[in-house]
């Protein structure tokens, strides 16, 4: 899609910056650019 968008984290997953990064890393590789607890089903996709 070439768009940045956030990638959504489950809820249960600790709000510390290390434990996000690592698993923004590990699920997304360097696609994984910015990491959300929000709902990002609204954002539109063109």
């Amino acid at each position: 899609m070439r768009r940045m968008l956030p990638h959504r984290i489950p809820p249960d997953v600790p709000d510390d910056p290390a434990t996000i990064a690592t698993m923004s890393f590990s699920l997304f590789g360097r696609y994984g650019c910015y990491a959300t607890f929000d709902d990002i089903t609204k954002i539109p996709i063109r």
